[in-house]
């Protein structure tokens, strides 16, 4: 086996050991206010714009197109 062959296995053991032991990886999310929902209620009902609900909830208009797939997707299943 060669040496970075090596390191790859050996990444890839210690990286499924931290996950059995609950360590997260990635970016962390983001924390929204507390009214979020209603904002992007708000959006979806037609009562605000995009880009007026993307700055009361200060994130980035594509942060904020995510959270609306998100919000919709919750609704639908709460149906």
């Amino acid at each position: 086996m060669s040496q970075n062959s090596f390191k790859i296995v050996s990444n890839f053991k210690s990286c499924t050991t931290k996950k059995e032991k609950g360590v997260r990886f990635g970016r962390p999310k983001i924390s929204t206010p507390s009214n979020t929902n209603g904002i992007l209620d708000q959006y979806i009902n037609h009562e605000k714009t995009n880009v007026e609900a993307a700055k009361l909830i200060e994130v980035s208009r594509g942060t904020f197109f995510r959270l609306v797939k998100e919000r919709k997707q919750q609704i639908q299943s709460d149906i």
